[in-house]
């Protein structure tokens, strides 16, 4: 948004709401069905608050305005209501890595945890 890219800001928008709730079904070991049901499944089994942040978050707008500083890396946006939601959507991601004795950490950036994530399934495809 910040570059002024709607477009590729939108698609950001879709492929998070997707991955988030792949990564909820990872986390409670259940497939997710076919895309056009998942939110629905979701909902049935949710027992943590994170459907209604993933409905909101499909239902919150783009704002321009919200983006007039520039662009900078390592600025997080939080004047931007998605940004905030993203955050709290990632956090309780985490909440649920933690549940599954998958992390101790409570850092909300996510790709902090990939390389700790695939090392510990190596391992345990190593184990079989």
């Amino acid at each position: 948004m910040s570059r002024g890219d709607t477009v590729a800001a939108r698609q950001c928008h879709a492929e998070g709401l997707d991955s988030a709730m792949q990564l909820f079904f990872l986390m409670k070991r259940e497939y997710a069905p076919y895309y056009k049901w998942t939110f629905r499944r979701l909902e049935e089994i949710d027992d943590s608050e994170f459907a209604p942040l993933i409905k909101e978050l499909a239902e919150a707008n783009l704002n321009g305005d919200m983006w007039d500083l520039g662009y900078d890396a390592t600025f997080l946006n939080v004047n931007d209501p998605i940004v905030r939601l993203s955050e709290r959507i990632a956090s309780r991601i985490v909440a649920m890595m933690r549940d599954n004795n998958l992390t101790d950490r409570r850092t909300p950036y996510l790709e902090n945890y990939v390389d700790d994530l695939l090392k510990e399934v190596a391992f345990s495809c190593a184990l079989e």
